[in-house]
């Protein structure tokens, strides 16, 4: 049976989101960073030896024999590969194996000597600026970062969508537009959605122009809107935030990952029928599926098939949770009886919600045949 909800015509096209989400298309800040650090001389050695002393969660690589086959077996296994040793080196040895910007680890390439630490490769979405930074202070090397954006003291939009944590759509070709809109000293605004003004407190926002007023987004070269709205009403946008409707201004989406789904449903639910549900929940309030970074259910849901199929498709994360910890909530969430007698407790999808969101929950309860969906967003973590 197929629920009716009345949409928007520029929403239609929402209905289905028949493609995934793409793994590739979600950026996030990596934290406890896995490092290997390559040398192939005695003095190079000490100096690895140096920086792993002030590091976290790094291993040290001595051999000059054999270093490509190495290199490798390092990328599938590090955040980030340190070569102490010539520039060529390091080139040679990794070439065979880069993918794309979205892929690779940060790679730096650092002097025996002190003298210079580069960032090679994945200097924004694999940290390697940061980490040459962060090198260069515990060494007093000097740093080498040739990013169009950084070496002009300006910020990204790969670096924003790292910092906070997000998923845009066709990444390359969207962040290659930002960028190069604030290269080329074109007028580029940042336009921000109220829930999330806070997280670009302590990120770096040179060369964005921070647009207040949405009427004014149309003098703008470039955009970059941070919401997670399927669409923006007041900004007269469609959906797919590709060129705007003068021809002129291209508008780039990115959305936070920082909403949360409780659910709960029959057993053996058929997962088209808890996609369709599930998608058309997100149109009705507006909530774009690619921001849930986490869906939740009780353990008796563990082995759900269209639990486990909806978070594959939205690359969500699954958590389960027990009686114990969701029954704490039966007195503060309109719960069943039946659903008692069946899983001990009164509600599942409320307060899966309510746990995952720190207490932040945006959404009532949807309830439809056996499914109950409930939305909540996580608090920023206070710096």
């Amino acid at each position: 049976m197929s629920i009716e909800v009345r949409l928007p015509d520029d929403m239609r096209n929402y209905i289905g989101f028949e493609n995934p989400i793409k793994k590739t298309d979600i950026v996030c800040k990596k934290t406890d960073i896995k490092t290997a650090i390559i040398c192939i001389t005695e003095k190079g050695r000490k100096l690895a030896e140096d920086i792993s002393s002030k590091t976290s969660n790094t291993d040290i690589y001595f051999q000059n024999r054999g270093i490509k086959e190495l290199c490798g077996k390092l990328f599938l296994e590090y955040d980030c590969i340190v070569f102490i040793s010539a520039c060529g080196i390091a080139v040679r040895c990794i070439a065979p194996f880069i993918k794309s910007k979205l892929e690779d680890p940060a790679v730096l390439v650092m002097d025996e000597n002190v003298k210079n630490i580069i960032s090679l490769l994945s200097g924004h979405i694999g940290g390697a600026n940061e980490l040459a930074l962060y090198i260069s202070e515990i060494t007093g090397a000097n740093p080498v970062i040739t990013t169009a954006t950084d070496s002009s003291g300006k910020s990204s939009a790969d670096m924003i969508a790292s910092e906070i944590g997000a998923y845009v759509e066709n990444i390359r070709e969207n962040v290659k537009t930002i960028n190069a809109s604030i290269v080329n000293g074109k007028r580029t605004g940042l336009y921000i959605d109220d829930e999330y003004r806070d997280y670009i407190n302590d990120i770096n926002t040179e060369g964005f122009e921070i647009i207040k007023n949405p009427d004014e987004i149309y003098g703008f070269d470039a955009v970059l809107h941070i919401t997670d709205r399927i669409v923006c009403e007041e900004c007269r946008l469609d959906g797919k935030y590709k060129i705007s409707s003068d021809g002129n201004t291209h508008i780039v989406k990115l959305i936070p990952r920082k909403n949360v789904a409780g659910v709960g449903c029959r057993k053996d639910t058929d997962s088209e029928k808890f996609r369709e549900v599930f998608v058309k929940f997100c149109i009705k309030n507006n909530i774009h599926p690619a921001s849930i970074c986490k869906i939740g259910s009780i353990e008796l849901k563990r082995n759900e098939k269209c639990i486990k199929d909806i978070s594959d498709r939205f690359c969500m994360e699954r958590k389960f949770f027990s009686v114990e910890e969701l029954s704490k909530y039966d007195d503060m969430f309109e719960g069943s009886d039946f659903v008692k007698k069946t899983t001990g407790v009164k509600s599942v999808s409320a307060p899966s919600a309510y746990i995952m969101s720190d207490g932040n929950i945006i959404t009532d309860t949807f309830r439809h045949d056996g499914i109950t969906i409930t939305i909540g967003r996580k608090r920023r973590e206070m710096k």
